[in-house]
């Protein structure tokens, strides 16, 4: 096919997904934030997703209405981050993030807790001794979805059993995973969830990993931590410490110093175990290396970190907000461009 006319497929096909996809409730809350309205700029999303391959979200969390051509050609939008994924990432390997049973499998060495499939629980003797809690996942699901706390008191696998049979239909389309005791440090942020550190790798031609970006995130009145889902993403420097301010999906929300609920302070602290984080994904990168581009969820114990899952398709706003710039050369050599350039 003419590369011509297939690149004017993909835009095409691009922008109506960002149509299809909008979230226009949303939207009209963050235009009333912006500018005290509800009427969409609709010329300037449509623009902005052909030109730029930028989502209806992109124009707010990456603040493009106050940013020239150029400034924004400096990051990567939804779109472009889609493409580099299709170019870099071998759709062959992709399944082994996406499901979180074959990850549990592949990155065994990494979790640093039991993780059971149904059939495991099944060849459980009925009265072995069983955790006291139990985190219950959807194995294709993501964004913090279809995920389950559950803390009824059984003592016994058999009670366990019974229980996930009835409330999990069919059990085989979920995972079970031993609750997660994080360190101190972190769990005083908030005690009700695993604040997990996000980092995102690249495999370098060379088999080299780099590390692209990397931020905590901490809960917010929910047990889950993703931001997606009301949590707090806090940049990184180099050392392991928050900095700057705090960022929630909505960009127009202003977290303050301390955290809402506990009062912690949220700028200055010192992820526990930060060189062993970042050692750990570079090795679990290279045990996946055909997936460059990844971002890892990974939890602090006391005693170090361990992996909870992976992402070839991770936020590529959240940390670019961090940076407060974009992001988009640490693609260009990479990256053959012929949508957005």
């Amino acid at each position: 096919m003419n590369s011509a006319l297939q690149r004017l497929k993909s835009k095409v096909r691009n922008s109506r997904h960002h149509f299809r996809s909008a979230n226009w409730q949303r939207l009209r809350e963050y235009e009333q934030m912006r500018k005290g309205r509800k009427n969409l700029p609709l010329w300037t999303f449509l623009h902005h997703s052909w030109r730029y391959g930028a989502d209806f979200d992109d124009n707010y969390e990456l603040d493009f209405f106050s940013k020239t051509p150029e400034e924004i050609r400096t990051y990567v939008t939804r779109s472009l981050f889609f493409e580099f994924c299709e170019q870099v990432n071998d759709v062959n390997a992709i399944p082994v993030t996406r499901d979180k049973q074959r990850f549990a499998e592949y990155f065994k060495d990494f979790l640093g807790r039991k993780v059971w499939t149904w059939a495991e629980i099944l060849a459980l003797p009925d009265t072995a001794v069983a955790p006291q809690r139990l985190v219950v996942k959807q194995r294709w699901s993501g964004k913090g979805e279809a995920v389950y706390f559950l803390e009824p008191g059984f003592k016994q696998w058999a009670e366990w059993r019974e229980l996930l049979q009835t409330r999990f239909s069919p059990p085989t389309d979920y995972v079970y995973e031993e609750h997660i005791v994080q360190h101190p440090d972190l769990a005083q942020l908030n005690p009700d969830s695993v604040n997990c550190i996000r980092v995102y790798t690249f495999v370098e031609s060379n088999l080299e990993v780099s590390i692209w970006g990397i931020y905590l995130r901490v809960g917010n009145g929910l047990k889950m931590d993703s931001v997606s889902q009301g949590g707090i993403g806090l940049a990184l420097d180099e050392k392991g410490r928050t900095c700057g301010p705090g960022m929630t999906k909505n960009p127009f929300t202003n977290v303050p110093s301390l955290h809402p609920l506990t009062q912690q302070p949220l700028l200055g602290i010192q992820v526990p175990h930060f060189e062993a984080v970042k050692k750990m994904v570079c090795q679990s990168a290279l045990l996946l290396p055909r997936v460059r581009v990844i971002g890892w969820d990974v939890a602090i114990r006391p005693e170090g970190p361990c992996l909870i899952e992976g992402n070839d398709r991770g936020s590529h706003t959240i940390f670019q907000r961090g940076r407060a710039q974009g992001c988009r050369d640490l693609l260009k050599p990479n990256f053959e461009d012929n949508l957005y350039g």
